[in-house]
């Protein structure tokens, strides 16, 4: 006589194994490069901006990537929160502003006791400013 709460033993191949549903070796590797390429042209344009005396930048960051077998919108949650992990671990602050059409972000190396600083200063020169 059998027991109701014996196991019925299906074919191992009947249901795909969650594991395989999971980010492959190849997606991850398509996001690394992905990542690693905004990162280094942010760099560049940190770079450039620092040398002529900005504080801050906003560039762009795609809105839309082709890794396989993953939606645009996963892509973008991996994508960007990893840009601004990656800024963040360097002491940047960073905005972000995606919209239907482009994903703008801005990025700054000034804290904001510095800012503050500077807004103070610019205040107390407005304040003792006068045509003599």
């Amino acid at each position: 006589m059998s027991n109701i709460s014996d196991k019925i033993n299906i074919s191992g191949d009947a249901l795909i194994h969650a594991n395989n549903l999971k980010n492959n070796n190849l997606q991850k590797r398509q996001l690394k490069e992905v990542i690693t390429g905004i990162i280094r042209r942010i760099n560049q344009e940190l770079i450039v901006a620092h040398k002529e005396g900005k504080h801050s930048i906003i560039t762009n960051i795609p809105i839309t990537f082709n890794i396989p077998n993953m939606s645009n919108k996963d892509s973008q949650r991996l994508v960007w929160s990893n840009i601004i992990d990656e800024l963040k671990s360097k002491s940047y602050r960073i905005w972000i502003c995606p919209d239907k059409d482009t994903c703008s972000i801005k990025i700054t190396w000034m804290s904001e006791e510095d800012e503050l600083e500077i807004n103070s200063q610019l205040k107390l020169i407005v304040n003792h400013t006068k045509k003599i």
